[in-house]
């Protein structure tokens, strides 16, 4: 099963791969992106031109454009490296979700669940794209795979670990907090590891309200 798998990522990331460079077409959120990062390589968390007046750019948390920057200062600024790392990050996220499948259906199930998520048409697509949910995906997937860990060998710790991913993930973007109601439901319908279930929810409010207060005190004007 790992060697299918195996196949089946290289072939997936292959396509992903293809003509990535002109294919999609132009998107306006990845313009806006890469235009944020270029400016945070410069040390502003800024949209527009490094020349105008500065504004913050605060329509989503700074984390994907310094992730972006960084890779920027590596490997070269352009769209198409955007899109690489998009590619690179959608790898992982499917390593990761066929270990977890594989931990809780086994390894056959495992391998035909990630095979039409791999070559799912509107997936492919989306991530070809330098989306910052290519990353959130990562986060995500990572997560839910500490907290079946927790669940499979209880203790403190993997759940609060769990929770710190959980909660960083809501704070990359704001729709992954969506993440740690599943994880409640979770405990809602498994009725087990309660005190597990707190300490993962008490590191993910943490986490998430540590965010938003440094947030406040980096970028909050006063009387505005």
């Amino acid at each position: 099963s790992i060697l299918a798998f195996a196949v089946v990522l290289a072939v997936g990331t292959g396509l992903r791969l293809w003509y990535l460079s002109v294919s999609p077409a132009w998107q306006w959120d990845e313009a806006v992106y890469y235009r944020v990062s270029v400016n945070v390589q410069h040390g502003l968390l800024s949209e527009h031109s490094l020349y105008r007046a500065y504004e913050p750019f605060l329509y989503q948390p700074p984390f994907y454009f310094l992730l972006l920057s960084r890779w920027f200062s590596l490997v070269g600024a352009s769209i198409w490296h955007a899109r690489l790392l998009g590619v690179l990050l959608t790898a992982t996220m499917q390593a990761l979700l066929f270990r977890l499948l594989w931990k809780i259906h086994g390894s056959t199930t495992a391998l035909f669940t990630i095979i039409p998520v791999v070559f799912d048409g509107w997936l492919m697509y989306i991530e070809r794209v330098s989306y910052m949910e290519n990353a959130l995906m990562v986060l995500i997937v990572a997560g839910l795979l500490l907290y079946q860990c927790a669940l499979e060998k209880p203790s403190w710790l993997r759940f609060a670990l769990a929770g710190a991913v959980i909660g960083f993930a809501g704070s990359f973007k704001q729709t992954g907090a969506y993440v740690l109601l599943a994880v409640l439901l979770c405990w809602l319908i498994s009725r087990r590891a309660h005190k597990g279930h707190l300490v993962l929810a008490a590191v993910a409010l943490a986490v998430m309200a540590t965010y938003v207060l440094v947030m406040i005190r980096v970028f909050d004007v006063p009387h505005h």
